[in-house]
């Protein structure tokens, strides 16, 4: 199985040239679709139509998974993040809840001993949110997207122990914690790759593999088998 992993969007359409250049099994799509500095929105709207078609022509190989930037124009979430586009509010929700009603949107996707999300998955929070007593790999998967759908409040922002308004709390969620608070904290058993925090390039350390560096990088990341590399669009 030969998996193409794709960072954080914010409207840029790289992954066009990406998706051509790799053939693959599957492709995933590690969320932040909307919300830029740089970027007009009209460019982050054509931009996430034209995953969205991707996604229906192939719609078993498209994994894509959701990220705060997305989830802040949800139904029935009232939180709104840096960035957020208060004029465009709400043509990005209609589209969002299309994808999302279609089952497009997740929250996770696990192959073998790889676990993709947007932010990453502590011990801690998952044990206080989904699992009183431990991590269940077999359910993990299922577990969150499930979440998703009928109790999303469960991702919402946490000031945490630590009063983090960056995020840097082993108490956040999936779409918010960053790279120091997973890395003492992360589910065993597991490797996980994750966006999120902006990075130069990207970077694998020990079970941890950071993805969000198409700001400063056109690297994608392959996963084929047991072995993991990293390739860029020039």
């Amino acid at each position: 199985m030969k998996i193409v992993v794709i960072g954080d969007l914010h409207g840029r359409g790289v992954w066009l040239d990406i998706v051509k250049k790799e053939s693959a099994d599957k492709y995933v799509f590690i969320g932040d679709y909307f919300d830029s500095f740089n970027i007009p929105y009209e460019h982050q709207d054509a931009n996430f139509k034209d995953l969205i078609k991707f996604k229906e022509e192939n719609e078993d190989k498209v994994i894509l998974l959701i990220g705060n930037h997305d989830f802040h124009y949800m139904k029935n979430i009232y939180e709104k993040y840096s960035g957020y586009q208060h004029i465009y509010r709400y043509r990005i929700e209609e589209m969002l809840d299309k994808a999302f009603n279609k089952n497009y949107l997740n929250i996770c996707y696990k192959y073998n001993d790889f676990v993709f999300s947007h932010a990453g998955i502590t011990k801690t929070w998952y044990e206080t949110f989904i699992k009183k007593y431990g991590v269940n790999l077999e359910k993990i998967e299922e577990d969150l997207n499930d979440y998703l759908k009928y109790k999303p409040n469960v991702y919402n922002f946490n000031i945490g122990k630590n009063n983090s308004y960056y995020g840097d709390d082993v108490t956040q969620s999936p779409l918010w914690v960053r790279p120091n608070s997973l890395s003492i904290d992360s589910i065993d058993g597991v490797k996980q790759v994750v966006g999120h925090t902006a990075v130069n390039g990207i970077r694998i350390e020990n079970n941890l593999i950071l993805i969000d560096c198409l700001d400063y990088k056109n690297e994608y990341l392959i996963i084929d088998g047991d072995e993991v590399k990293i390739k860029e669009i020039k």
